[in-house]
């Protein structure tokens, strides 16, 4: 079963829907990025999503969605991330509750941020992680398959009744002037990690059908998050190189333990 959670949004929802609608043209723009992970059937995953950009004169409302697959992973929790920690939730006494919410619809995970202080001192100001989402990848998911984690608007309308899908929402509403933002977006995924005998070629990320020093910098620039890195879902199960379900650093050290001699291609992922 789902598990989900639905922290009272009225507020937030109100001010949201306000401040798409005050400005004609966008303030600037805000860059979402979703994390990858690559785990084997049954496994734990996790992903952050990061913004990026984020105007120096801070955001009060922050209305999303991540769409996903429900036959692959299943979401068990949603952690506000350390950008989010502004001390709002304090100051706003008996309706901090209400600053963040989240809430899984079994495809997808609506987010929503938004304070009622109009001193900006209190709104989110800073680049970095915005949320971290986990849960499992389904155990009968198939070895290989994967799910993208999309930002898209919440499947829901403006305010009810309204006959008006809701938009992506970034915005700061000040007492005297709303700013509102557009938003870019790179999606992640979760790949769930495995495959027949044969199907993989450990080491080689980039899928050329060798294992050389360009997969060791193919995989490293994923790591570190470079969004040019192009890795397909057969190089991810291809980089498992300790076979953990895990896809890090220890995988990239491998590869050139591998490459300089010192460990054996039969000693690279599972060839049991």
């Amino acid at each position: 079963m789902k598990k989900m959670k639905l922290v009272p949004c009225l507020i937030t929802m109100a001010m949201a829907a306000s401040a798409a609608s005050v400005a004609s043209a966008a303030d600037g723009t805000v860059a979402v990025s979703v994390g990858k992970d690559t785990q084997a059937p049954g496994a734990a995953f996790s992903v952050d999503v990061k913004l990026a950009s984020v105007p120096s004169a801070g955001l009060s409302s922050i209305d999303f969605a991540i769409d996903y697959d429900a036959a692959i992973i299943d979401v068990t929790d949603v952690k506000l991330g350390t950008i989010g920690e502004t001390g709002a939730a304090s100051a706003e006494g008996d309706l901090g509750e209400t600053l963040f919410s989240w809430y899984d619809t079994g495809s997808q995970i609506t987010l929503v941020w938004s304070t009622g202080l109009v001193d900006s001192n209190y709104w989110i100001k800073n680049d970095g992680v915005f949320v971290t989402i986990s849960g499992t990848v389904d155990a009968d998911a198939t070895p290989g398959a994967s799910t993208d984690l999309t930002v898209s608007a919440v499947d829901r309308e403006t305010y009810p009744g309204s006959g008006v899908g809701a938009s992506i929402v970034f915005a700061g509403v000040g007492e005297n002037a709303t700013a509102t933002y557009d938003c870019t977006s790179t999606a992640g995924s979760v790949t769930v990690a495995g495959g027949a005998s044969g199907e993989i070629k450990w080491g080689d990320v980039t899928c050329d059908g060798d294992v050389k020093t360009s997969d060791v910098i193919m995989l490293n620039r994923f790591l570190a998050e470079d969004l040019t890195a192009d890795v397909s879902a057969q190089g991810l199960l291809n980089a498992d190189c300790e076979y953990d379900g895990l896809v890090n650093t220890s995988d990239a050290t491998m590869i050139l333990r591998y490459l300089a001699g010192l460990v054996s291609y039969e000693q690279m992922g599972n060839q049991g």
